[in-house]
């Protein structure tokens, strides 16, 4: 088939053609956000942030909604019957299931620590393994994409089965745009089974009931609460790693630390209530959407903007000089994690490298707890051991997924997990397999966050990360929280504690802080989004800088799947200002005769610095 019938089989095929979603369009307040980081990054960052304000408003109609109610009481009726609260998600999503998971496991682990004189404990971590968590594509989806995954309703399904999840569970389907088939497969597929299943989007439900049949069924049916939680557009258009998740992860999170409290309202007394980080008074566990209107407000103050307009630039001159940067965290490493990891597709940058494959580029920012070896460091992130998907050749062909997936079933079990190396084992992530600190220029940073627990500052982490300083280029400690603290940092000061009276110097350690203070809430879950907030903004605002972002639209696109075409034909369409079905003949035109771009197209995850997109390519192709 040639480009011209590939071009107008696509166009016929209208079931991927989402540009009228909300979440697909062009925010109209960042429209000139790509030349504004550039000319000021603080007022780059403001942009983004204040389109986070779009996401109160709709919280607070949520809190108030029968919907949240039933999810609120299901989850306590499901954890207090022995059945399982499971969340379901792909791509930006499917993280964010992964991160609810994680905050109840921690929630009740650390509940059963704390009680266990009190003969709870026992009790409390069995609940804590009450939590599942189902990304498309299994947990190496977490570090890497599985390609066209998405694109089939039957594997949602397969993964719910697999999960066993049915009468007396729960499952909370999340997705972004709402059209997402094997996020749709994992609720019909537990609705079927019996599970009470909830089905939460981002665009208006009347909207996908009218244009996509897939979205209408799951939305119609009776056993299906469906969860509007529109926004509107994204900050950068179809960049819903930001506001839709954001939304959904306040929603969902504050969902979950109201079924908790109710759980716990029948067993503990009001003082034990409030060890547990629970209000006295009830009422004030509820004020979710104010509180996290006033960490944007702290957040486009003009200290924390020149902080993390720094950082962006920081890393900015890092990716310039060909460099690299490493971040160490361990309480928040999953929250690190994502944020890097989404910069693959997002941008169409290298992905994370097995810590065997000393060839492919190395990822431009990669994560570690350097306290753990690799395996116990996957177990302390998760608090879990990884999930992997085992399906063979017959799996696929039963599943009538495409030729390619059972000649060649991809390797995505938990083996293949254990190869991104995370943990404190020998570094061999970068150029060649040259440790990342030989890098033309990199960067080591270290990620505190002032949320309780450890308290502000981990000593065992930053003697690690004092450790490595010295072998960087650059070494930077970022504080998300308002400690108080002076600005030279407890890294700093702990550096010249260990040093004193020694000739040696420690590292030079800057300090980034950003002086915040989220509301204390028992899952921390307003600390997690201060740290979702700030890392999606400051990432963003780097590749704005850098010019992998035009006005607000995402150029470099990796045409893996349907949608992904489909957002680069609207791309091209915007930029160069032709109609929509020209721009799709033009897309395929340039994969059809520019090799790059087929190879770009075939494994978007083997990128370089110098590879652009097929949208780029074609946009430098018709407007030399």
């Amino acid at each position: 088939m040639n480009a011209g019938e590939q071009a107008e089989r696509f166009l016929r095929d209208t079931e991927f053609h989402l540009g009228f979603l909300p979440t697909e369009q062009s925010h109209p307040r960042t429209r000139d956000f790509s030349r504004l980081v550039q000319e000021d990054t603080a007022s780059g960052l403001r942009q983004l942030f204040s389109v986070d304000r779009d996401i109160p408003p709709v919280a607070e109609r949520s809190f108030s909604s029968r919907e949240f109610e039933r999810l609120v009481e299901g989850m306590r009726g499901a954890t207090a019957g022995g059945g399982r609260i499971c969340f379901s998600g792909c791509g930006s999503t499917g993280r964010l299931a992964i991160i609810l998971e994680t905050l109840w496991r921690t929630f009740w682990m650390s509940a059963a620590d704390r009680f266990a004189d009190r003969g709870r404990g026992q009790a409390w971590r069995a609940r804590a393994g009450q939590a599942y968590s189902i990304m498309t594509g299994g947990d190496l989806a977490l570090v890497r994409a599985v390609e066209s995954f998405e694109d089939y309703e039957v594997f949602g399904r397969r993964q719910v089965l697999d999960a066993g999840i049915g009468r007396g569970d729960l499952l909370v389907a999340m997705t972004e745009g709402g059209e997402t088939s094997s996020v749709i497969g994992t609720a019909r597929q537990a609705a079927d089974d019996g599970a009470l299943t909830f089905f939460v989007f981002s665009n208006p439900a009347d909207l996908l009931s009218r244009r996509i049949r897939r979205s209408a069924e799951v939305i119609a049916d009776r056993r299906v609460v469906a969860m509007d939680l529109t926004t509107g557009p994204m900050a950068v258009a179809g960049s819903t790693r930001m506001q839709a998740t954001s939304c959904q992860m306040l929603v969902i999170g504050a969902a979950m630390e109201q079924a908790c409290r109710r759980l716990l309202e029948a067993e503990l007394r009001p003082r034990e209530l409030e060890q547990l980080g629970f209000s006295s008074r009830g009422a004030a566990d509820a004020r979710y959407a104010s509180r996290f209107s006033a960490l944007l407000d702290r957040l486009q103050d003009a200290g924390p903007l020149r902080e993390m307009g720094g950082l962006a630039e920081l890393e900015e001159q890092v990716y310039r000089a060909g460099g690299l940067v490493t971040y160490f965290a361990r309480d928040f490493l999953l929250d690190v994690f994502s944020d890097t990891t989404e910069r693959t597709p997002t941008f169409m940058l290298p992905p994370f490298r097995p810590g065997d494959d000393l060839t492919s580029p190395p990822s431009w920012a990669f994560a570690r707890n350097p306290l753990l070896d690799t395996e116990d460091a996957w177990r302390e992130m998760l608090k879990r051991e990884p999930r992997g998907l085992a399906w063979d050749a017959d799996a696929y062909r039963r599943m009538g997924a495409e030729e390619r997936l059972s000649a060649d079933p991809p390797a995505l079990g938990i083996d293949r997990i254990h190869r991104f190396v995370i943990g404190r084992e020998e570094d061999t992530g970068g150029p060649g397999g040259a440790p990342r600190w030989k890098a033309p220029d990199s960067a080591l940073v270290l990620l505190r966050v002032d949320a309780g627990g450890r308290g502000p500052w981990d000593e065992e982490l930053g003697r690690a990360f004092l450790r490595e300083a010295g072998r960087y280029g650059r070494a930077l400690e970022v504080l998300i929280g308002g400690s108080g603290e002076s600005r030279a940092g407890s890294a700093d000061r702990l550096g010249r504690a260990e040093t004193e009276g020694r000739a040696s110097e420690t590292p030079a350690v800057a300090s980034v802080r950003v002086a915040v203070d989220p509301a204390a809430t028992p899952m921390r879950l307003l600390h997690h989004l201060a740290v979702k907030l700030v890392f999606n903004a400051v990432s963003t605002a780097t590749m704005g800088r850098l010019g992998r972002i035009r006005n607000n639209w995402m150029i470099q696109v990796a045409v893996s799947n349907k949608k992904l075409i489909d957002r680069s034909c609207r791309i091209i369409s915007e930029i160069a200002g032709l109609p929509y079905e020209q721009a799709c003949r033009e897309l395929f035109r340039t994969l059809a005769s520019d090799r790059a771009a087929q190879e770009a197209a075939a494994d978007p995850t083997a990128g370089t610095r110098t590879r652009d997109s097929v949208v780029v390519r074609t946009l430098e192709r018709i407007s030399p």
